[in-house]
């Protein structure tokens, strides 16, 4: 496994937002138009049209109403999306893994971050992989958003992601990035200040081969009816340690 994590100077605004944030690698300029496509149309992925991003909330820091979360989680989850399309799933296979031919692959980036993510090219986009591959086809998408409140507003967020997706051509790997994305508020949108990413890769698994792990992992958990004798004793612990109190 590999991993990519940086650090910089931020304003207060993004100081709050490291609250969220385990680790970031951060810009502070603001970066192109970030609803500009990436390196292709995303249409051209046949896995974009397939895999649907998953999207939650996660912790959210502040007061904030429950429909404002909800409105925060889809536009930051977007922004992700985005990336995933660009720097990982859309675009034409096999292609040059240079900055040039990679150079559209983070949209809503800052200007500054956009400049270090070209630097760290082999861990923000799948440049690595790139010139040995036919396809790339999805096979998952995730991301649960923790967000920033203050004084009532989203001021800032953190995107834990997970992107697992499979490759075909000379290079046959089932490769999974997973980390996490800082966003703050910016006049056009959100915008990512921050990075923190890890990439994996390995075989793929043979058909079925999924679901038959996960059937083992049921056969070796609980047993049938176990979770009720366990809630059943706890009340009966509960009910025990009430009748020693009342007698007191």
């Amino acid at each position: 496994m590999e991993k990519k994590r940086c650090r910089g100077p931020l304003g207060a605004l993004v100081a709050l937002v490291l609250v969220l944030s385990m680790g970031a690698c951060s810009g502070d300029d603001d970066a192109d138009d970030p609803a500009r496509p990436g390196p292709s149309d995303p249409g051209s992925s046949r896995a974009e049209r397939v895999v649907q991003l998953k999207a939650s909330t996660g912790k959210v820091t502040g007061a904030l109403p429950r429909k404002v979360h909800r409105r925060v989680v889809a536009k930051v989850a977007k922004r992700v999306d985005q990336w995933f399309v660009a720097a990982w799933l859309g675009g034409e296979y096999p292609r040059k893994a240079s900055r040039k031919a990679m150079g559209r692959a983070w949209p809503g980036f800052t200007r500054g971050l956009s400049v270090q993510a070209r630097k760290d090219l082999d861990e923000t986009t799948n440049a690595r992989l790139a010139p040995r591959i036919d396809d790339v086809t999805a096979v998952r998408k995730k991301v649960k958003v923790d967000i920033l409140a203050v004084h009532g507003r989203a001021a800032g967020a953190t995107a834990r992601f997970r992107l697992v997706f499979d490759t075909s051509g000379d290079v046959e790997r089932r490769v999974q990035v997973r980390g996490q994305l800082s966003l703050t508020q910016a006049g056009n949108g959100w915008k990512v200040f921050g990075y923190d990413v890890r990439r994996s890769q390995g075989a793929i698994p043979e058909p079925g081969q999924g679901a038959e792990r996960k059937k083992d992992r049921k056969a070796h958990g609980k047993k049938p009816g176990q979770g009720a004798e366990r809630k059943k004793d706890r009340k009966a612990q509960k009910a025990k340690e009430k009748r020693k109190e009342d007698k007191k």
